[in-house]
C-alpha cells in the first residue's frame, strides 16, 4: 500500500500526497487530520489571513503538531491547483498533505488516513487557531479509558472543536454512507448510527462564562482575533484555554466584537443537527431516516 506521503494515483480518485523519502509502511497509533479548503462562503481564503505573525493555518498545524498523542498530522485539501496555497504551508510547517476529491469530503478523509493505517483519526478544521492540544488530548484519553468509537467536544470554546474516532469506524463511515450529505460532512453517519459508542467530552460545570467565539467565520471573528493576539503579543496567555477565557472575560469590548456571530452560526448549522436527530443508522446496512439518533 502507498505511503500517504508518496505521489500515487489512489482507487478512490486521482488523489495526490505530499512526496516523502521511500520506507517500509508504519502504523500510527492516532493520526490528526486538519480539514482545509479556500473556498468558505462566508470569509474565502480565511485560514491564509494573518495572525501574530503567521497564517491561521500555519497556527492550528502548530497546535496539532503539539498534540502529545499525535503521531502524524496531515492536512486535507480539496484536489484543485487552488488548493497549492495550502500545501506550500504544510510543506513550510514539515507536514503531510492529501489532495482528494471537493465535494465527498469522506472520500478525501479517508484517503488522507487509509495508508497509515491509524488506529485512531483525530479530525479538526483549519479555522481553529486557538485549538486546544490539551482538550484534545485528554479527550483522546478519555477515549482510550472507556473503549468508545467515536468521540467529540461539546461546550467548549467554539474554537476548541475536535472529533476522534476509530479507523474501524472510518472505513465502516466510507464504505455505507450513500446519502450526499453524509459523503460531504465527515462525521456525519456516525454521528446518527447509534451502533457505535460514543463519549461527549465537556468542561467542568462553571469552567467558562460565556459562549466565546475562537473560530473564524465571519469578517467579526477576524476582528476579534487579531485584536486577541495583538493584545496577547510576548505573552503565553493563548496557549491555555482557561487563561485565554479569562483574558477575555476581563475584556468586556474584546468578547463583544463577534458575539453576534453564535446566533448567525447557530442557524447555518442548526441544518447538520437536524440531519443527526431525525436519522437513525443502526448498521452498516440500515437506511438513514428510519428514526432518532442517539
Amino acid at each position: 500500500m502507498d505511503d500517504v506521503r508518496t505521489r500515487h494515483k489512489a482507487a478512490i480518485s486521482n488523489e495526490k500526497s505530499s512526496p516523502a523519502p521511500p520506507g517500509a509502511q508504519r502504523r500510527d497509533h492516532l493520526v490528526c487530520v486538519i480539514q482545509a479548503r479556500l473556498t468558505s462562503s462566508r470569509l474565502p481564503e480565511k485560514i491564509l489571513m494573518p495572525l501574530g505573525g503567521r497564517e491561521v493555518l500555519a497556527h492550528v498545524i502548530r497546535r496539532a503538531r503539539a498534540i502529545p498523542s499525535v503521531s502524524r498530522v496531515v492536512v486535507a485539501v480539496p484536489d484543485t491547483p487552488k488548493s497549492d496555497k495550502i500545501t506550500a504551508i504544510a510543506d513550510r510547517e514539515s507536514v503531510d498533505w492529501f489532495k482528494g476529491s471537493e465535494t465527498d469530503v469522506l472520500s478525501r478523509f479517508y484517503g488522507a488516513t487509509r495508508s497509515a493505517c491509524a488506529d485512531y483519526v483525530m479530525r479538526i478544521t483549519s479555522d481553529c487557531p486557538l485549538l486546544s492540544s490539551a482538550v484534545c488530548e485528554t479527550m483522546f484519553n478519555r477515549m482510550l479509558d472507556t473503549g468508545v468509537d467515536y468521540a467529540v467536544t461539546t461546550s467548549w470554546p467554539h474554537g476548541l472543536d475536535c472529533e476522534i474516532f476509530t479507523g474501524a469506524a472510518l472505513e465502516r463511515a466510507h464504505r455505507a454512507a450513500t446519502l450526499a450529505e453524509d459523503r460531504e460532512h465527515v462525521t456525519l453517519w456516525m454521528k446518527a448510527n447509534t451502533a457505535l459508542k460514543k463519549l461527549l467530552h465537556a468542561p467542568e460545570a462553571g469552567q467558562f462564562k460565556n459562549n466565546y467565539r475562537w473560530v473564524l467565520d465571519y469578517p467579526k471573528d477576524y476582528e476579534f482575533l487579531s485584536r486577541l493576539f495583538a493584545m496577547t503579543d510576548g505573552t503565553d496567555i493563548l496557549e491555555d484555554c482557561v487563561r485565554t477565557a479569562e483574558f477575555v472575560d476581563a475584556h468586556p469590548d474584546l468578547w463583544s466584537i463577534n458575539r453576534e456571530c453564535a446566533a448567525e452560526w447557530g442557524k447555518a448549522n442548526r441544518r447538520l443537527k437536524d440531519m443527526v436527530h431525525n436519522r437513525d443508522t443502526q448498521g452498516d446496512e440500515a437506511q438513514p431516516g428510519e428514526g432518532p439518533a442517539d
